[in-house]
């Protein structure tokens, strides 16, 4: 439960490491038992419950990669429709042509812009082009070429 709290505030803004690693702190002492004057025995380490559950581990998130996945999701989200508010809004402020993902960081840019663009990274790594009609082609910038 704990590690669905953040979900909503994930897909919107980079969680600070020092929140992740509290999250994460809360969440093993909860599995491990122990108070602030008791320590119990780790039988594991972190690592090694954050496995997925098809191997036979309890498949506790990694809340950083979590949050950078639902940020990419957002970046995705945003490119595939054109005409919501938030595309138009965020077009308007940050890139003029194109889609979000032609878009790149701005000095100057929000909180939040800044955190669609880490997101935006996973994008960037792995999203090809299709040819289409050609029309949106440039050769000087698409992936596929």
């Amino acid at each position: 439960m704990i590690q669905a709290t953040p979900s909503y505030a994930m897909s919107m803004f980079r969680l600070p490491q020092s929140l992740i690693k509290e999250i994460h702190r809360l969440c093993s002492r909860f599995w491990w038992g122990g108070n602030e004057k008791k320590r119990k025995i780790h039988w594991c380490t972190w690592k090694h419950l954050r496995k997925i559950k098809c191997d036979g581990d309890l498949g506790f998130h990694d809340l950083e990669i979590s949050n950078r996945a639902l940020l990419t999701k957002q970046c995705w989200r945003l490119s595939k429709t054109p005409n919501s508010l938030a595309e138009r809004v965020l077009k308007s402020c940050y890139y003029k042509e194109g889609n979000i993902l032609d878009a790149t960081s701005k000095p100057n840019g929000s909180y939040l812009w800044k955190r669609l663009i880490w997101g935006k990274g996973i994008l960037d790594a792995g999203v090809r082009s299709r040819v289409g009609d050609g029309k949106s082609i440039n050769i000087y910038r698409d992936k596929w070429v």
